[in-house]
């Protein structure tokens, strides 16, 4: 359907966390992402509803034991809220949610309102920003400000560095930076873009944005983020 350019809706996915991250990595990023939201009680009882048989769902049996269909739906409630956490999580900024314990008539009023945007042949894009600016200029607190506005990654370039080296333990790449960090020198250019390429090209960053913060810090670093394409 991506390749032959053709409209599509998906009902039910992504249900996890792990399920969002593997459609961004295949590009697969929708026009709408809606969640349909209802109160505990009221899926506690659709849950306990099927599984008692009252309503007729396919591949799902009926279970004639009253406390262990209490217990399935119990824990069927619990998982979906923490699951469904995970999938906001990586599509943050990208999701509108919709309470669906209001009438029907309501709920589908507001989905066509959702969906009347005026479809263009724009290419879309979530935002890239490159903060810059002199010491002392509070670019951290604005750059905090404004991801958090905007649902933007914040990607600042000390803090990407100290993390790769937590990250990889005690290496040899891991120690060479902490060395440029502990001799206060500057880590070469090719590493710093290095790092700040691989962080971009991460799924949140490709779905929600980013705003960045200590690079570029020189002309061959603009250059080298020219040459892969890394344009705010």
């Amino acid at each position: 359907m991506e390749a032959g350019q053709k409209s599509w809706i998906i009902e039910g996915f992504p249900r996890t966390e792990a399920q969002a991250i593997a459609l961004q990595k295949m590009g697969v990023i929708p026009d709408k992402f809606i969640l349909l939201n209802q109160d505990d009680a009221e899926t506690l009882e659709a849950v306990t509803r099927n599984l008692s048989g009252g309503d007729s769902k396919p591949g799902v049996g009926r279970i004639n034991d009253p406390a262990k269909v209490a217990k399935i739906a119990r824990n069927a409630v619990l998982e979906y809220n923490l699951q469904i956490k995970g999938v906001k999580s990586i599509c943050q900024g990208f999701v509108t949610e919709l309470d669906s314990n209001n009438e029907e008539m309501r709920v589908v009023e507001e989905i066509n309102s959702i969906l009347k945007y005026k479809k263009t042949n724009a290419p879309r894009r979530p935002q890239r920003i490159i903060l810059m600016g002199s010491p002392g200029s509070k670019k951290e607190q604005y750059a905090l400000k404004i991801a958090e506005k905007y649902q933007l990654v914040y990607v600042q370039v000390q803090q990407l560095i100290m993390e790769v080296c937590r990250r990889n333990g005690d290496n040899d790449y891991a120690r060479t930076l902490k060395s440029y960090l502990a001799q206060d020198r500057i880590v070469p250019d090719n590493e710093v873009v290095k790092l700040v390429n691989e962080r971009l090209c991460q799924p949140d960053c490709r779905l929600n944005g980013w705003i960045l913060d200590g690079c570029p810090f020189n002309l061959k670093q603009i250059a080298m983020l020219r040459e892969l394409n890394i344009i705010p």
